[in-house]
């Protein structure tokens, strides 16, 4: 059964010319050597005092140190991986004299000795380039290490591998796959199971122990690989050899529904193909999902792509064709675990393919101003080992940085996660959240309803969310661009809402109250302006007309009146005058764009319903304004 922790994979290594026939005759020798093949994948320290005794019955027999050497690799035991190996290369009439150098460079270069596996490779310099290009780039890497605190995630972790980690926008939910019954040293078996574990942040800031997140997430087959939308709401996963796959292992999601998960979906095509997806990330937005697959078109290898993610009417999800990010991060070898931070702006992600220090390397590109991916750049030692780095994520605020490591404590806990401070150099943009909490004005009641995130300037949408009618609540990314923004609310049978993101409102809950759309409601239009003593309808003002022609739209037995009124500043005839202007522009702008005229009518007031007192500037501007109101 394949495992999605298969993906943690041995570091490409250069091809060696290893004959099929032992390098002994030794018949004891030979003897103790299958024996221990035997029983490598289940008793691996027993099956090394089996190899290194059949070596100890003929040094010619390297094959045997070979073996002892790769499952000293799989416990972690660096120096014996390489010790074992140092006495195959004192006879250089050996006919596999050249393999057991580079075997021996090999494991120097895997547990991060360069020095010394460089000095191996220059044994045959013609022959061996690669590897010395890659101990000079280990080495110059090495020599301008990062600021770098990795702590080990106590509470998350448990006694198997735990690895892919993940954290909500707001920093309070954190979730990570398992590999139960998987312990260091030992191979992935059938038996164990792959499933998806959940902490909390507690009151006191510290994370509470993690557990399954349970059924229908928990299943007796293997899931894992989470990545959770912005809101909460959806839920993408991995899964292997499944009866419904397309592929090896495919990408499904699942929905919260009255705050339960539903049954997994498996989409399908083009989103899955025949062959391997995997390490799904959604950006903050919800319309883009990056993964991981080998499907026909890429690079190399497993390659890191993308498709827009359209949410329908009915909660279901559908895919574009997805679209390989090119030579700027994929290479001829392999790429995984991409995360798009919420900035939409950098991404993370490992790669063997581009020489680092070693195994998987971490990198991460940034969009340039046209919107494309810049060459990827290693994020450098020491968050870089020379063992495999992956399932790297970076929390919203961009200082804190997530990810499995199988070597920082020697534990014998295999992977773990952990916790690390992120270089202000490898840092993503800004990002500010809107968090609402939608509500009934009267009743304080949570409301389902369509949130809309938008660009003042030109109106275009940048995201939206439907609000979670259990709690009313909704969170939208805010893109740190400069520009301003506002968000507009829709709900049935109520007043649509619009409002302005200011740096007041970011970060923190604000409550939507939301009016029933009844006779007599009233609501203040902020975002309708004109200019000083003018009943022109400005350009800033179109967004706000728009909401209320889609309003209408919507509810096509609304009638409505708009009014004017004004402070009382100046000529009491001349003010009435002129909001009555100005609530007939906005009446005759619906009319122009297809609202009947009998729905909708304009009446100015001037000065005579005040809101505030006249005597500020504060009160005045409060005073200036026009409403909406529902006449039936």
């Amino acid at each position: 059964m394949k495992k999605l922790a298969l993906i943690i994979l041995a570091v490409l290594s250069l091809t060696v010319n290893v004959s099929a026939q032992y390098s002994t005759k030794n018949k004891k020798a030979i003897e103790l050597f299958n024996e221990a093949k035997k029983i490598a994948g289940k008793n691996p320290k027993k099956a090394i005092e089996l190899y290194e005794e059949a070596y100890a019955k003929d040094k010619k027999f390297v094959e045997a140190a070979w073996k002892a050497s790769e499952l000293y690799s799989d416990l972690v035991e660096e120096d014996k991986q390489v010790d074992v190996l140092r006495p195959t290369i004192l006879n250089k009439k050996h006919p596999k004299y050249f393999d057991c150098v580079v075997k021996l460079a090999r494991a120097c270069y895997e547990t991060g000795k360069y020095e010394e596996a460089l000095k191996y490779y220059n044994y045959f310099p013609e022959k061996l380039a690669p590897g010395i290009q890659k101990c000079n780039i280990a080495l110059e890497i090495k020599s301008h290490p990062i600021p770098f605190d990795p702590k080990n995630m106590v509470p998350i972790n448990g006694p198997y591998d735990d690895y892919w980690p993940n954290i909500s926008a707001d920093g309070l939910t954190f979730s990570h796959t398992v590999m139960v019954g998987k312990t260091q040293g030992l191979k992935a078996r059938s038996d164990n199971q792959e499933d998806i574990y959940q902490s909390y942040r507690m009151s006191n800031g510290q994370w509470a122990k993690s557990s399954p997140i349970g059924e229908p997430v928990k299943t007796p087959k293997n899931e894992g690989a989470q990545s959770f939308s912005l809101d909460g709401k959806y839920m993408f996963v991995v899964a292997c050899d499944r009866k419904e796959s397309l592929g090896g292992c495919d990408i499904y999601y699942s929905t919260k529904v009255d705050n339960q998960w539903t049954e997994f979906v498996n989409p399908g095509e083009p989103l899955n193909s025949k062959a391997w997806e995997s390490t799904p990330s959604i950006n903050a937005d919800g319309d883009e999902l990056y993964f991981a697959s080998s499907r026909e078109g890429g690079m190399g290898g497993q390659d890191i792509w993308k498709c827009n993610v359209i949410r329908n009417s009915d909660g279901t999800l559908s895919f574009s064709e997805p679209v390989n990010l090119g030579e700027n991060i994929n290479t001829i070898n392999d790429e995984r675990s991409p995360f798009i931070h919420p900035d939409n702006q950098t991404l993370y992600y490992s790669s063997n393919g581009i020489d680092g220090m070693g195994g998987f390397d971490v990198f991460f590109s940034r969009k340039n101003e046209y919107n494309q991916w810049e060459k990827a750049k290693n994020v450098g030692y020491p968050l870089n080992t020379h063992r495999n780095e992956i399932g790297f994520v970076v929390n919203s605020k961009g200082d804190r940085c997530y990810f499995s490591s199988n070597g920082l404590d020697k534990n014998g806990q295999g992977l773990d996660i952990y916790e690390a401070y992120l270089d202000e150099s490898l840092r993503p943009k800004k990002v500010d959240f809107f968090i609402g909490i939608v509500i009934d004005d009267k009743t304080e009641e949570p409301l389902e309803a369509n949130v809309e995130l938008f660009r003042k300037k030109d109106d275009k949408v940048e995201s939206h969310t439907i609000s979670d009618k259990k709690t009313g609540k909704c969170i939208l990314r805010v893109p740190s661009t400069g520009d301003d923004y506002a968000y507009n609310v829709t709900a049935e049978g109520y007043m649509f809402l619009s409002e302005d993101i200011t740096e007041t409102n970011t970060g923190q809950e604000n409550y939507i109250r939301m009016k029933k759309a009844t006779a007599g409601s009233s609501l203040v239009l902020k975002g309708v302006f004109f200019a000083t003593n003018s009943y022109e309808l400005s350009e800033e003002s179109h967004t706000e007309l728009g909401q209320i022609l889609r309003f209408l739209k919507e509810n096509p037995t609304v009638k409505v009146r708009f009014e004017g009124h004004t402070d009382s500043r100046g000529s009491r005839e001349l003010n009435t005058k002129l909001s009555d202007n100005r609530a007939k522009a906005v009446m005759n702008y619906m009319i122009a764009n297809g609202i009947e005229k009998n729905r909708v009518s304009g009446k100015g007031f001037g000065p005579d319903r005040p809101v505030a007192s006249n005597d500020t500037e504060e009160g005045r501007a409060l005073n200036r304004r026009t409403e909406l109101v529902i006449v039936e």
